[in-house]
C-alpha cells in the first residue's frame, strides 16, 4: 500500500544488545507509568530533534539525568545511527562486538577495508557481519566508538567532478 501512496517503506529499528546500564531508575522518576511512558517515548525517537526534546523534557521535569538515562539516550542515538547505516543488529559478548548490516547498507566498501586492516582481530563475514574486539571499553568508550565507527562507514566521499 505505501509503494502505491508513493510512501518510503519505513527502516525496521535496529536491534542493540551492548549490555549496558541503560535503565530509568525510580530515584529518578519515582512514578512507575511516567517511567513507562519516557521508555515508550525514547523507544520512538526517530530523529535527533524528537530525542533532543526528550531529553529536555526529562531536564526540567525530573532535573538532570542519572548517568544510566544519558546512556539510554546514547543508546537512542547510537539506534538511530545504526538504522541510517544500514545495520540490522549490534552485539556485544564480552569484548566482541558483532555488527550486522543489511545486504543494501550504505556503508563504503573501502572504509570497511580500512577499518578490517587496522584493527588487528577485526573481521567482515559474507554474511554482513562486522566483528571485532573492543578490549576493556567502558559504557562511554563503547557508544563513543560505535557511534564514530557508524559516521566513518557511512560518509561517501564526494564523486570526483567533470571538469
Amino acid at each position: 500500500m505505501r509503494e502505491m501512496k508513493g510512501e518510503a517503506e519505513p527502516q525496521a529499528a535496529a536491534q542493540l544488545n551492548l549490555g549496558l546500564n541503560i535503565r530509568i531508575p525510580a530515584e529518578y522518576i519515582a512514578e512507575e507509568n511516567q517511567r513507562l511512558r519516557m521508555y515508550k517515548r525514547i523507544a520512538g525517537v526517530e530523529t535527533e530533534r524528537q530525542l533532543s526534546d526528550v531529553a529536555a523534557e526529562l531536564r526540567d521535569r525530573y532535573g538532570d539525568p542519572p548517568l544510566a538515562v544519558q546512556q539510554l539516550l546514547r543508546y537512542a542515538a547510537l539506534r538511530m545511527k545504526a538504522v541510517g547505516a544500514g545495520v540490522i543488529s549490534i552485539e556485544r559478548k564480552r569484548d566482541l562486538v558483532s555488527i550486522k548490516f543489511r545486504q543494501d547498507a550504505p556503508i563504503d566498501p573501502v572504509k570497511l577495508a580500512g577499518f578490517v586492516s587496522i584493527h588487528r582481530g577485526s573481521q567482515f563475514l559474507p554474511d554482513g557481519t562486522l566483528k571485532f574486539m573492543a578490549r576493556n571499553a567502558g559504557a562511554q568508550e563503547l557508544l563513543d566508538q560505535l557511534d564514530q565507527l557508524l559516521q566513518t562507514l557511512s560518509e561517501h566521499n564526494p564523486s570526483p567532478s567533470v571538469a
